[in-house]
């Protein structure tokens, strides 16, 4: 009489042949996730370039500095490894909203964001990287390779 089921050795191939797939699919989807993260700080550091911008066009006779008083900004004190500050660090990381046109959402929470202001308040960059990537940060939304 022939039995019905699976024998041990055919469950045993079924496993070790799930168990190598997710060997090889796990990987990728942390890639993914590292992508969409990058993809996420371009992204805000744009946003954010932009809202200022905005605002100093807004506000002609105004400076950036005026910009970090009216947001409420609070100063930072990190930056990614490679970049150098060229003046006072402020937290970009934070929701904004200003009016309109000068507002930006808060920051994923693996996203770091500064924004750098020359001593006179006339330059800026907004810089923003992913918290333990030291590949590439992002200057105004554009990447700089180290």
């Amino acid at each position: 009489m022939k039995r019905s089921g699976f024998t041990l050795i055919e469950i045993v191939i079924v496993l070790a042949i799930i168990a190598v797939l997710i060997v090889f699919l796990a990987p990728r989807g942390q890639r993914a996730q590292s992508q969409q993260d990058e993809l996420m700080a371009q992204s805000h550091g744009g946003i954010v370039y932009q809202a200022v911008q905005n605002y100093l066009l807004q506000k002609v006779n105004k400076t950036v500095n005026d910009f970090v008083t009216v947001a409420g900004l609070a100063s930072a004190s990190s930056t990614p490894p490679g970049y150098t500050p060229a003046g006072d660090l402020y937290d970009c990381t934070a929701g904004v909203n200003v009016n309109t046109a000068v507002r930006w959402p808060q920051a994923p929470p693996s996203v770091r964001c500064v924004l750098d202001v020359s001593a006179a308040g006339e330059r800026f960059a907004v810089v923003t990287w992913v918290d333990g990537h030291i590949k590439t940060y992002y200057v105004n939304g554009r990447a700089v390779l180290r």
